[in-house]
């Protein structure tokens, strides 16, 4: 495996549009990853590009419930992260699983970096099933670590952080 070339260096970002926040860190990443010589990042939100209506049905739902009624959002957000109930969900996200799927055959990026918690568990779902290929870090050959160090400290340093 060769870890520096040009063409190595593609970087999917997916976010979402509930709230601004994910978007924002997706972009400030992407602006990041641009300034870095030979990387090539892509920002995508998966979710508007499956399913545009209902994606802009949450999006005012999330913005009504954070500005009118904060505490439905702290409650929502209670059960989705203390209890089951998400897990639950991820069945009835086969057509958003198999967008992910299909970008990233198409694209075959380096790196993929998320900013909506929800692409983690259907990447992970991807993995498991053996329908996605891909190099976990602990099996990186190790000629590729001190580069992929400095390539994480240079984007570090982009975003205004500190080293590893």
């Amino acid at each position: 495996m060769n870890c520096d070339p040009v063409n190595d260096k593609k970087i999917l970002i997916f976010t979402t549009g509930f709230g601004d926040g994910h978007n924002s860190a997706a972009r400030n990443l992407q602006d990041a990853f641009e300034h870095m010589p030979g990387f090539d990042a892509e920002v995508h939100d998966t979710y508007v590009e499956v399913n545009p209506g209902a994606s802009k049905f949450l999006q005012v739902a999330y913005n009504l419930s954070i500005q009118r009624v904060p505490v439905t959002w702290k409650a929502f957000f209670h059960v989705f992260d203390k209890t089951p109930v998400f897990e639950a969900t991820l069945p009835t996200l086969g057509k958003l699983k198999a967008a992910l799927k299909a970008l990233l055959n198409e694209k075959k990026p380096s790196a993929v970096v998320t900013t909506y918690p929800v692409y983690s568990y259907l990447l992970r779902a991807l993995m498991e099933s053996g329908k996605l290929a891909v190099l976990p870090r602990d099996r990186w050959p190790a000629a590729c670590e001190p580069r992929v160090k400095r390539d994480i400290q240079s984007v570090r340093r982009l975003m205004g952080g500190g080293r590893e």
